[in-house]
């Protein structure tokens, strides 16, 4: 069965749509700016970048971050590590999921460690 074909205009519809539901944060950015593809000027993708980097799951990233710019391990197949974040990898990701780019302070530091 052939996976369904949408033109940029559906997408951006959906998105649109979406958007009339008010989705937390997190979500709003991602749509402006992924789905939509918002310009990095644009007012709305500003503001909702502003509410993302003040969320408390990317504040948790910023306050477990340690002073070198890591989260300790930056890799590592061992499982038994007990942390909310056991690897730098892990953190990145996590970071990246959120929205986060390379202009945010958090994955700045990191990038300077790595």
């Amino acid at each position: 069965m052939e996976e369904p074909v949408f033109t940029r205009n559906q997408i951006e519809t959906c998105g649109e749509r979406l958007l009339e539901d008010s989705p937390n944060a997190v979500v709003r950015y991602r749509i402006l700016r992924d789905v939509l593809r918002r310009p990095t000027g644009d007012t709305e993708l500003g503001n909702a970048r502003t509410r993302i980097l003040a969320h408390p799951l990317v504040q948790e990233l910023a306050m477990s971050q340690h002073a070198d710019g890591s989260w300790g391990r930056f890799h590592s197949m061992d499982s038994t590590m007990k942390a909310r974040f056991p690897t730098t990898e892990i953190a990145v990701r996590r970071a990246l999921a959120l929205g986060l780019d390379k202009d945010s302070g958090v994955l700045k530091r990191a990038v300077k460690y790595m």
